[in-house]
Parts: C-alpha cells; sequence; structure tokens
C-alpha cells in the first residue's frame, strides 16, 4: 500500500508502545505525530493487547484499550488523519467499539507450505546473505514448508538460530537449529499464549 501510494511506511511494534495506559497514551501520540509530519502510513505490528474485548478481571488492559479507543476517536484533537494499519490474529475477540472505527478489514488464510518456504528463505536469505538458499538445501526448504508455523513464528526461530551461530562462529544456520527451535521453545509458548490470553500487566 504505502508503494502504491509512495508514502513512507512506519511500522511499530506493540511492545514499543508500552505496557501501561499512560506509557501507551504517551507513545501513541508521539507515533501519529511522526507519522502525520511524514505523511507515512503507519503499521502497528501485533496490535491484539490493545483491541481486545474489555473484562472486568483485566483493569489494566481496560485502560489501555479505552486509551487506544480514544486516539481513533475522530471528535478529539489527537485523532489520526492518516492510515492506520493494525495486525492481529484475535479478531474473534475484539471491544464492540472498536469495530466502528475499522473502516476496511483484511483476512489473510493460513500459510500453504510453498509461501511458508519462501518466507523461511527470504528470512533466512537476511541472515546468511549471499549464501545460496540461505544455507539450506531444497529439501530442507521443503521440510521447513511443511511446518504449520506462521510468519511472525518463523522470523523468531531465524533470529534466535542466527544468534547460536553466531555464538558458534558458524554463519550457516543448520536445519536442525530451527527445527529445534520451532518445536521444543516456540511453539510450546506460543500454544500456550493462544489458549490463555494474559492481562498484559502480568506479562
Amino acid at each position: 500500500m504505502s508503494e502504491e501510494l509512495r508514502k513512507p511506511l512506519y511500522i511499530v511494534g506493540a511492545a514499543d508502545l508500552g505496557t501501561n495506559a499512560e506509557s501507551l497514551d504517551n507513545n501513541l501520540t508521539r507515533v501519529f505525530k511522526v507519522a502525520a509530519t511524514w505523511g507515512a502510513v503507519c503499521l502497528i505490528d501485533e496490535a491484539d493487547v490493545f483491541l481486545e474485548e474489555r473484562s472486568l478481571q483485566f483493569i489494566e488492559r481496560n485502560a489501555m484499550v479505552a486509551v487506544f479507543l480514544r486516539q481513533l476517536d475522530p471528535s478529539t484533537h489527537r485523532y489520526f488523519r492518516g492510515i492506520l494499519l493494525l495486525t492481529t490474529n484475535r479478531v474473534r475477540v475484539f471491544d464492540e467499539a472498536l469495530q466502528s472505527r475499522i473502516h476496511i478489514s483484511i483476512r489473510y488464510s493460513d500459510l500453504t507450505p510453498e509461501v511458508r518456504r519462501q518466507i523461511w528463505l527470504a528470512f533466512l536469505r537476511k541472515v546468511n546473505g549471499d549464501v545460496s538458499n540461505g544455507g539450506v538445501t531444497e529439501e530442507e526448504l521443503a521440510e521447513l514448508g511443511e511446518k504449520d508455523v506462521n510468519g511472525r513464528q518463523i522470523k523468531n526461530v531465524v533470529k534466535m538460530a542466527g544468534a547460536l551461530a553466531a555464538e558458534e562462529f558458524t554463519q550457516r544456520i543448520k536445519l536442525a537449529e530451527n527445527t529445534k527451535l520451532a518445536n521444543d521453545v516456540i511453539m510450546p509458548v506460543e500454544k500456550e499464549g493462544e489458549s490463555t490470553p494474559s492481562d498484559p500487566k502480568n506479562s
């Protein structure tokens, strides 16, 4: 979208916006001001915690959702008048008040093995530079593509494997390192997080 509109893309991770209502309010104001100054398309990645339906159990999260809603209210002076993109994988728990503030919703289907293979290859090439196929064989790429993971998980696995490879003074990220990290570290954490949403105050 930013390329088509010839506008800069300003990407912000949810973790960069703070873990309480006050820091979120201040950081959102700053981010929107910068995006407006640049005339940029603003993307908030993994915005789940700011979009979830409010509940009596999580007071701090409720306050953060309220801040986010206020920042998206056209009647306020802080309202960002540019293009704002939000990514989330928890559409089913959207706060009802937020739905009226979203103009377009785009759903992406689950990744196919071939698409996952291409994502693995792209991230491996970033880490391994000019090494052919990112340092793995076609058979290894095909095996990685069969794993039921998303793009964010792939990025995290490659990042962790790259750190391990750097510590061992080797430039090649091997399949064994990737699969072990995916199976033993990232996937159990991801599954636990999906089944039991937590209050950001306790994270």
